[in-house]
């Protein structure tokens, strides 16, 4: 019996001095492993403009307008702000921006933004859908800090249009791979993205999911890819648009078929008329520009 106590005394004396060292490396290794999250955090790309000059523009809707991204910056001319929210959220659909105060769909601002040097290099070596996202953050951040805008999502139940495959099949082109690089990083080939104008969409390396977006724009009512294609694509929708249809930017029109028939004849999708949850984003708080 001495014997075992004394083994059975080794073996305790052992363990407690195991577990004495177990306690006090923990909290070192959770204090450098802290420590790495801290500095990984402090490294990570911010995506944010280095400066912005925001102007009302007083020219009462008349004259051209739009939002242009170039490698260095963002310029904004004569738009309305529900239109910067839009795209700065990925919701063209006006329905699913609630609780905005009217003037931002009246009043029109001229926006020109700078990137920093070294944000400018870490969106060089993102992927398209990587820079589209850092994009959007830069733009969301513009928005919280000049226009004061705070928001938060939603999920209802509003009437949709479900984009589906037909009968026969898609008929629509998947993207190189090397030329969808080969864009991005501006070395030649085309820069995915996607151009609309009245009866007309063409994207380069866009997926669906975006595709549904522009149709939502020219439709006044959210679009659902409900496709399961999941690649990038290029498009070339040709319609004739009827009063229904959002006409922006303005544009001549071709003579073709309706947008539903347009869908199926050209790209092998169709458009299901039905409802579904959709996300809208509640805005919260908003108020003019501050000063530049």
């Amino acid at each position: 019996m001495q014997i075992r106590r004394t083994i059975s005394g080794a073996y305790n004396k052992h363990l407690l001095r195991a577990l004495g060292f177990a306690v006090l490396i923990a909290p070192i290794m959770f204090g450098l492993a802290h420590a790495q999250a801290q500095n990984a955090a402090s490294t990570s790309p911010k995506f944010e403009y280095e400066v912005a000059s925001i102007k009302p523009n007083k020219s009462n809707g008349q004259g051209s307008y739009g939002i242009t991204t170039a490698p260095d910056g963002l310029t904004v001319t004569n738009t309305p702000l529900i239109m910067l929210i839009q795209s700065a959220y990925g919701i063209f659909n006006r329905d699913r921006i609630v609780a905005a105060p009217g003037w931002v769909d009246t009043e029109r601002y001229d926006v020109a933004a700078k990137i920093e040097a070294s944000v400018i290099d870490d969106l060089q070596k993102l992927n398209p859908s990587q820079i589209s996202s850092a994009r959007n953050q830069m733009l969301q951040a513009l928005l919280a800090d000049r226009f004061m805008l705070a928001l938060h999502r939603e999920t209802r139940e509003l009437p949709v249009y479900s984009l589906v495959v037909a009968k026969n099949g898609p008929k629509i082109h998947q993207s190189k791979t090397d030329d969808v690089v080969a864009g991005s990083n501006g070395r030649g080939g085309r820069a995915p993205g996607m151009t609309a104008k009245n009866g007309s969409i063409k994207g380069h390396s866009v997926t669906l999911g975006s595709f549904a977006d522009f149709l939502a724009a020219q439709l006044s009512r959210p679009v659902l890819d409900r496709t399961g294609l999941t690649s990038l694509y290029d498009l070339d929708l040709q319609w004739t648009p009827d009063d229904n249809e959002l006409q922006s930017p303005p544009g001549s029109a071709p003579n073709g078929p309706a947008i539903f028939t347009a869908i199926q004849e050209q790209l092998g999708l169709k458009l299901e008329s039905g409802k579904g949850p959709v996300e809208v984003i509640v805005i919260d708080h908003i108020e003019r520009p501050s000063g530049n």
